[in-house]
């Protein structure tokens, strides 16, 4: 799938989250929620592949999870215990890496710049084979606001361990 594609249906998907949602942003629920309510939109605009909220497998994994390695980003080199981590939302088919599509994280703005820091270089890593198992196309970082500003987001996208706008 192309970028172009991919950035239409997630800003559709998105755009459907705040119209029908809106609620769960005012009211700043819990990140959990409003990123299971995106991946439940995201799951008829992507019909040829399996979207999962908090998946943990990598079936061509021989520890059975996706790992992405806790690393110095600014000199990448893996560190020598991977760190296990969960990602919000991906688009994938399930038991073939090859087929990794898009990898989420979801933060509020009201989220700690630590937690925001630490998804960026999480999705960085998960888009690029040196520095992951999982290898995703593109990855996003999608900054809702919440509260008083609900309804206005920004993503950063992710190809080949940079980040873009």
């Amino acid at each position: 799938m192309e970028f172009y594609e991919l950035e239409s249906k997630v800003r559709k998907c998105i755009d459907r989250l705040i119209k029908d949602d809106s609620h769960l942003l005012r009211e700043s629920v819990h990140e959990r929620t409003i990123s299971g309510r995106l991946g439940h939109y995201m799951i008829n605009e992507f019909p040829n592949y399996d979207v999962d909220c908090e998946y943990d497998k990598n079936i061509e994994s021989l520890e059975d999870k996706k790992i992405i390695y806790e690393i110095e980003y600014r000199v990448g080199v893996k560190i020598k215990n991977p760190k296990k981590i969960v990602p919000d939302i991906i688009i994938h088919k399930r038991g073939l890496n090859s087929e990794n599509l898009l990898v989420v994280e979801m933060k509020k703005n009201t989220s700690k710049n630590n937690a925001i820091n630490y998804d960026d270089i999480k999705l960085k890593a998960a888009t690029t084979e040196v520095l992951s198992n999982i290898n995703y196309a593109f990855g996003a970082l999608v900054i809702m606001n919440v509260g008083d500003l609900a309804g206005e987001y920004r993503i950063i996208w992710y190809a080949e361990g940079m980040d873009f706008e």
